[in-house]
């Protein structure tokens, strides 16, 4: 529902569902928080797209609020400033060029339990040269490398998995069954300081999501075999 009210345009989106207790208004907004989804099972989302709304409007200097009760759906508003048209015209898309790269001749194990993940990182992937093998779970990574009998080059995991495991745990899960230190790498959309502070020890390179190619590329690069000798 859109509203124009002195000077300032109202958006509002309104669901009819179970609602959200007045003491859990705030915390709908911190990263991965979802509500009834203890299990986190990826099929009901991932408890960012509230994160991400109120981050940009944040940025973009906006309000947003939220109004709800148990059981009576619940009325979020985005309030921002309107302004004047602009032409078509004015508008100018800017083409992003890749550069052309070299291929890698690297066998990479990714493991993350978000489908569209995994599909896309096999793209990219795969597109780069790489033999890739992608699992949801350290225990299916360890049947999929045992029945290709391969030892992977390198080792990207996301930092939440289910069960409450973490990329850190699968990581030396593996590393621990094929008896061998491989390079890996941790990638999260998560920001918080426990987290960060977690990774960090954990010795593992980290990236964080939305993951940059240039910088995705870089890291396998640079973790070649060869590079170790």
């Amino acid at each position: 529902m859109r509203k124009e009210k002195n000077g300032q345009l109202h958006v509002e989106v309104r669901d009819s569902g179970i609602g959200i207790a007045e003491n859990l208004t705030e915390s709908i907004f911190d990263e991965f928080s979802q509500l009834n989804n203890p299990e986190r099972d990826r099929n009901k989302g991932l408890g960012l797209g509230l994160t991400i709304v109120k981050r940009l409007c944040k940025l973009l200097g906006h309000e947003i609020n939220v109004k709800s009760a148990c059981e009576s759906g619940s009325i979020f508003t985005v309030t921002a400033p309107l302004s004047k048209k602009t032409s078509m015209d004015a508008v100018i898309e800017e083409e992003v060029l890749i550069p052309t790269r070299l291929k890698l001749s690297l066998s990479v194990l990714v493991i993350d339990d978000n489908k569209t993940i995994l599909t896309a990182m096999h793209g990219i992937l795969t597109h780069w040269g790489c033999k890739t093998v992608c699992a949801s779970s350290a225990d299916q990574a360890q049947q999929l490398l045992s029945e290709q009998a391969l030892i992977p080059d390198a080792i990207i995991a996301d930092f939440r998995l289910c069960n409450n495991l973490t990329g850190i745990q699968a990581i030396q899960q593996i590393c621990h069954s094929l008896s061998k230190n491989l390079p890996a790498l941790l990638i999260t959309g998560d920001t918080g300081k426990k987290r960060l502070l977690e990774a960090k020890e954990s010795e593992y390179d980290l990236l964080h999501k939305p993951i940059h190619p240039d910088k995705l590329y870089s890291w396998l690069y640079n973790n070649r075999p060869e590079t170790h000798h």
